[in-house]
């Protein structure tokens, strides 16, 4: 199954998932489908591949904002800010020992997801707009042995972009 599908699959749980959330809750891994087709092991090579982390695809969404692979903090403005009955999508990978954390300015919510070493596991939050606000950004946080990369996006139905 491609990334593309997995993420359209992830956004559809994340909506469903979230619709009722408060600005507290956490994040919780996107359920990954089961592949129809048989799995098949690489060939040995002596050396074990590592996790790549990588920028997850928003479709149907307008991107805002989006960081390629880093670590540590970080800060992201939401160009056009922030406007009521628009819906902001995140969806962000990580890896390594330790946590990501991401808030929301402003609006307040912050999403906490673990990381694991070895491991890229794809999350996604939605968050509900309810106030205008003329700028809008997205703080990172995370320790040197966290590596992430994220896109977010407007939902294109809610939050029309001005161009």
């Amino acid at each position: 199954m491609t990334r593309t599908k997995v993420w359209g699959t992830a956004a559809s749980v994340a909506a469903l998932a979230l619709a009722g959330c408060s600005a507290g809750g956490a994040s919780q891994p996107a359920e990954r489908p089961t592949a129809s087709a048989a799995a098949v092991r690489p060939a040995e090579t002596g050396t074990r591949r590592a996790a790549v982390v990588g920028v997850p695809e928003l479709e149907g969404m307008t991107v805002a904002a989006k960081g390629a692979v880093q670590t540590g903090n970080a800060e992201y403005p939401l160009p056009g800010g922030m406007r009521a009955g628009g819906t902001l999508a995140v969806a962000f990978e990580c890896e390594g020992v330790g946590r990501l954390v991401i808030d929301v300015v402003p609006g307040g919510a912050t999403f906490s997801v673990p990381c694991e070493k070895g491991k890229v596991t794809p999350f996604m939050n939605e968050v509900p707009v309810y106030q205008d606000a003329p700028a809008g950004m997205l703080r990172f946080s995370a320790g040197t042995g966290v590596t992430w990369a994220f896109a977010a996006g407007w939902d294109k139905s809610s939050h029309a972009q001005d161009s």
